[in-house]
């Protein structure tokens, strides 16, 4: 694979949280996403998945098995990927934030050889807003 892929304990993500510049959470209650710095006192028995990422890596947090864990994903020395750009709705989001002038989101797709030679989408991630 042409990323590099870190795992953490739930306990150990949570202390690389300042590394990122964009937050996504998935709460019981709402949808946050804003700038790392916005994100404030965070309720983590209320998450129920959360995304924060740069440019050059993505820390992914869900529950496998009744835990929370972080895999984080960046990239690597090949450039073997791709960058995909969406049209962003932000008017779904309560509150005011700086990222209410975003209106598109990149999300990079790793590839990867198959045992056949073909090649396949191996892992994605989110990059970046515009």
């Amino acid at each position: 694979m042409n990323c590099i892929v870190n795992k953490y304990s739930f306990d150990e993500a949570k202390e690389r949280l300042s590394g990122y510049e964009y937050a996504l959470l998935y709460m019981i209650s709402e949808l946050r996403f804003c700038r790392i710095e916005e994100l404030g006192t965070v309720d983590w028995t209320q998450c129920m998945e959360a995304r924060f990422f740069s440019d050059n890596a993505e820390l992914h947090l869900f529950e496998r098995s009744g835990s929370m864990i972080a895999v984080e994903l960046s990239d690597g020395d090949e450039k073997d990927w791709n960058d995909r750009s969406y049209e962003l709705n932000l008017s779904v989001l309560k509150g005011s934030s700086s990222l209410k002038n975003a209106r598109r989101i990149t999300v990079r797709e790793y590839f990867a050889e198959d045992e056949d030679g073909q090649m396949t989408i191996d892992a994605v991630r989110l990059a970046a807003l515009a």
